[in-house]
């Protein structure tokens, strides 16, 4: 998990350099190539609100919590968790942004999930 957030900031800093924008422009210039910041009140403002009223907010806030290698929760929870991440990227996607934060954290969901299914499976043979 850490390591594909590291690659992704790698990435983008490659980016920088090889363009030229980062050394050329300056270090006040890099807020400008990676925070388009109208677009992230946009987002902020259009899924903040839906996660709160539709009472998902808590399934959202589990996935920071399951980077955690010792948070431990139901797969009925892991379900709801996924869910809401699967709809936050279609929605970002939709708002025009790259949904490369999210992934991460759907892939830790969908490897827990996988995780307590095999142990599920130890559980039953024995």
């Amino acid at each position: 998990m850490i390591m594909e957030i590291v690659s992704i900031m790698l990435g983008i800093l490659i980016l920088l350099v090889t363009e030229g924008g980062f050394f050329q422009e300056g270090l006040r210039n890099i807020a400008n190539v990676l925070v388009d910041l109208p677009s992230l009140i946009i987002i902020l403002v259009f899924t903040v609100p839906v996660l709160i009223r539709n009472g998902v907010w808590k399934d959202f806030k589990r996935a920071f919590f399951l980077l955690k290698k010792g948070y431990a929760c139901h797969l009925s929870e892991l379900k709801r968790t996924q869910d809401v991440l699967e709809m936050l990227q279609r929605q970002v996607f939709c708002a025009g942004i790259v949904a490369m934060l999210l992934l991460p954290l759907q892939l830790e969901v969908k490897r827990r999930i996988i995780d307590f299914m095999e142990l599920d499976e130890d559980m039953e043979e024995t």
